[in-house]
């Protein structure tokens, strides 16, 4: 599903019209964005758990 395709069932679903249904999905995606960048898990009904986890850096080539 593309974020169009999102908006677009979002607007459906809801009744906004499909700029307040795109903002609505930018909004709920930046907050997720910015919860997993402070390291918290975010967790989400039936969709699941995020979450960020360290990983070593690959070895340099030079």
């Amino acid at each position: 599903m593309t974020r169009s395709e999102l908006v677009a069932r979002v607007a459906a679903n809801t009744g906004l019209d499909r700029t307040a249904a795109g903002a609505a999905v930018d909004s709920l995606f930046e907050e997720i964005c910015r919860a997993l960048a402070r390291g918290d898990k975010v967790r989400v009904g039936e969709l699941g758990a995020l979450s960020t986890r360290p990983r070593p850096l690959p070895p340099s080539r030079h």
